[in-house]
């Protein structure tokens, strides 16, 4: 077994940090400015939005705010749900795009976790 558990580490670690996709502070920036200067936001979005630049710019953990922006954009859209509302179509792009940042870190910790890898 201890055979297994070091070919499984030679394998998929490097594979998983060479695939894992970086999200940078500067590029997070960008595009959330970017969505709050674009016209087919929404006006609740585009509060969450500033909000979350905001408290990007002042911390150092990037994946919490994250991870808060992506809870707060399924809250609205959970609440818009009753007025027949959808979400914006370019926050529609950017929440799918961070919920599977947030996705695959916690698979990928849990895949590592079922084979013994994280001691």
């Amino acid at each position: 077994m201890a055979g297994f558990r070091h070919s499984v580490e030679d394998i998929l670690i490097p594979n998983i940090e060479a695939n894992f996709m970086k999200i940078t502070k500067n590029d997070l920036l960008i595009e959330v400015t970017n969505l709050i200067l674009n016209p087919a936001v929404k006006e609740e979005e585009r509060q969450l939005l500033i909000t979350y630049k905001n408290n990007i710019e002042k911390s150092q953990h990037i994946e919490n705010n994250v991870m808060n922006l992506s809870n707060d954009l399924r809250q609205l859209a959970v609440k818009n749900l009753s007025s027949k509302e959808v979400m914006s179509i370019p926050v529609n792009e950017f929440y799918k795009k961070i919920c599977s940042y947030n996705e695959l870190q916690k698979n990928i910790a849990r895949g590592l976790g079922s084979y013994g890898i994280i001691r």
